[in-house]
């Protein structure tokens, strides 16, 4: 099964729908607003036109006196909670109540919301609504005068007492109130207007970010469902490789092994045929030479079993010394013949490794070393404590490795020296690996080479 390559999509739609709720979350922010505003709003207007309407009412009565209309605002602005009520005229105040409004709102009618009051104002003409004490509405213009002459025939019929009543729609105290505009404004706390909002946007932002969090776990969850399915298909193709590597090297190390007998075979018959043509140089040459080939094809065949066979590390412990004097043994003679040097460490140490192994690394590291070596270079085997592991150091004073070969030496078959196979150092790499070791290598032309191998396991008891 194949996995989903469509995470990308996958992600634009998530950052898409996160970016929708939050645009769908402010539009219903102002909606609440909207409707906060359009509550305050409806029922400071309700108030307001009540008032109105009692004022206008007080007037249609001809009962309009200051001491009444107070105690009827009073009563409205204690019973309703307002913050405010101010009636004015020409600038000069009648009615005070609760916080001052600001003087700015009593030029012309307003809504506005200052300092966390909300402030409504409207104006009433009373010399459109005063009237008779038989109900008449006081005609303007050319109506005038035969109202005043109805009020004062009234006044004459009924006395002081109803002239009196008709001075008080006349006038506030001393001022011609009936040409005159009264000023109301209203003053609401908007407290609850705000308390509404907070908690109505606090609701839809909730809303938003649950709804965020639960795309982006949706999102996260499938973006982790889809790696953990192309980490489990990844994993199945690398088994299915390293099988058919498995089985590439067992069928790699039976030809070999069967190749390798063939071989056996053609050296030892053309040994015969160069015994038997004892009077002709030009076959014992040719005899010889096939020898010589059929040797160097099983040396390389045997390099590749070799490499091809190494398995899981049989760990014991390895005196270091002893494995020195054998190697010096053998090696020494090799070095002696160019006129170079072999210098080991030959400390008593015990490492934990597979003998067999642990002596292929050296052999192969040395030998590349000669290969590189000429008259007077010298190849110091060094071995040092590093806590409580060992490192091993392979360093000399040769001819040096090629920087373009440098970081594939490891690569079976990639040789810089004409003498060599290439597989050596891959041996080497394939055990160090085995053995959970670590292998560097740094190298200068004309300067020499150090093979660093780290991390080998050995008797803490051993002191260097």
């Amino acid at each position: 099964m194949n996995p989903p390559k469509n995470t990308i999509l996958v992600s634009i739609v998530c950052i898409l729908s996160i970016c929708s709720l939050f645009i769908w979350g402010n539009k219903e922010v102002r909606t609440v607003e909207d409707g906060a505003f359009t509550v305050l709003n409806k029922g400071s207007k309700a108030i307001l036109s009540s008032m109105k309407g009692i004022i206008l009412s007080e007037l249609s009565r001809g009962r309009f006196k200051q001491d009444r209309l107070e105690e009827i605002i009073k009563n409205i602005f204690e019973e309703l909670s307002l913050s405010s009520i101010k009636i004015s005229s020409d600038n000069q105040v009648l009615i005070q109540l609760g916080v001052e409004c600001p003087s700015k709102l009593s030029t012309s009618p307003k809504e506005n919301i200052i300092d966390n009051f909300y402030y409504i104002s409207s104006t009433i003409t009373p010399r459109k609504c005063a009237i008779s004490r038989n109900g008449n509405q006081l005609r303007q213009g050319s109506k005038q005068g035969r109202g005043l002459r109805n009020r004062k025939a009234a006044t004459q019929r009924h006395g002081a007492n109803y002239g009196h009543e008709a001075n008080s729609v006349a006038g506030w105290g001393q001022n011609n109130f009936v040409n005159k505009k009264l000023i109301i404004i209203l003053g609401v706390d908007t407290a609850e207007y705000r308390k509404q909002i907070n908690e109505g946007t606090h609701r839809i932002y909730v809303i938003v970010l649950v709804g965020c969090g639960a795309l982006l776990l949706l999102s996260i969850s499938y973006l982790i469902a889809v790696h953990s399915l192309t980490l489990k298909t990844e994993l199945e193709n690398v088994k299915q490789r390293n099988d058919q590597y498995k089985e590439f090297e067992l069928a790699a190390y039976g030809l070999a092994h069967e190749t390798k007998h063939p071989l056996g075979i053609m050296r030892a018959r053309a040994e015969h045929i160069r015994n038997m043509a004892k009077d002709s140089d030009e076959i014992m040459f040719f005899a010889a030479d096939i020898m010589q080939e059929a040797d160097i094809t099983a040396s390389r065949l045997a390099e590749f079993m070799s490499y091809a066979k190494i398995q899981k590390p049989k760990l014991v412990e390895c005196n270091w010394l002893k494995l020195c004097k054998k190697l010096d043994f053998v090696l020494k003679p090799e070095f002696e013949d160019i006129g170079a040097s072999l210098i080991f460490d030959r400390s008593d140490i015990t490492l934990i490794a597979d003998l067999d192994m642990l002596q292929r690394v050296l052999i192969n590291l040395i030998k590349n070393s000669l290969n590189a070596s000429e008259k007077g270079s010298v190849t110091n085997i060094n071995l040092t404590r590093d806590g409580d592991n060992y490192t091993l150091t392979v360093e000399d004073n040769a001819s040096g490795i090629d920087p373009k070969l440098l970081h594939k030496i490891f690569t079976p078959y990639q040789s810089g020296s004409g003498d060599g196979h290439g597989i050596g150092l891959a041996i080497v790499k394939k055990i160090v690996q085995a053995h959970n070791w670590d292998i560097t290598v740094r190298s200068e032309l004309n300067l020499g080479t150090i093979f660093t191998i780290s991390n080998i396991k050995g008797n803490s008891n051993d002191n260097l």
